[in-house]
């Protein structure tokens, strides 16, 4: 039996995390190579084995996120940061902590797999505070939209999609009709300048 107790907060590093979630993989498959000829719990197993594979999906982006917020001895760095405060220590603690949280998934799925909503729950709130750090700027956006996507209500879904047409629409018309004033201001300035010419 494999368990991340045993790991500090110092020792923590990538490689001991993808090791322990290789450990757990293999504890899930072992513990569950009977069952697969189980009709009723292969269900269950295949949709607990998808989402294992999302969670490791979502493990490699915080190992990119990692990466890129690792403090690194580079000239600029040494310059104080006047405007934007530097949160690199802060975000590498964060992802740290929600990379433990996807193992705990995955330690949840491995002893049953009637754990996969709260596997599923733990996956879905880490892979929206990974998204608001991949897009800082439209994370806002991202992260409602893929909510409703993953609601399994079509009510909520339909309407959802007739709000964004409404506005995506309204958007693209008001563009153009801008576009169109902004042309025509354009042409009447245009040809006053040109009248005045021809009667001086």
């Amino acid at each position: 039996m494999v368990s991340n107790q045993n790991i500090t907060e110092n020792d923590w590093n990538l490689d001991e995390s993808r090791t322990l979630i290789q450990a757990l993989i293999k504890d899930f498959y072992k513990n569950n190579l009977n069952s697969f000829t189980d009709p009723i719990k292969q269900e269950g197993l295949i949709a607990a084995g998808k989402e294992i594979s999302q969670i490791i999906i979502l493990f490699n982006r915080l190992q990119k996120l990692l990466n890129r917020n690792t403090p690194q001895n580079i000239w600029w760095d040494k310059i104080p940061r006047l405007v934007l405060p530097d949160n690199r220590d802060k975000i590498q603690r964060e992802l740290t902590e929600l990379s433990k949280a996807l193992i705990f998934a995955i330690e949840a799925l491995r002893e049953s797999s009637s754990n996969l909503n709260i596997a599923q729950a733990i996956r879905v709130d880490v892979e929206q505070i990974v998204c608001k750090y991949e897009h800082p700027l439209t994370g806002f956006i991202i992260n409602p939209f893929l909510s409703v996507h993953r609601s399994p209500s079509t009510t909520t879904k339909g309407i959802f999609g007739l709000i964004s047409a409404v506005f995506i629409y309204g958007g693209i018309t008001s563009s153009i009709t801008g576009l169109w004033i902004f042309s025509e201001i354009i042409n009447y300035y245009n040809n006053n300048y040109n009248t005045s010419k021809k009667a001086l």
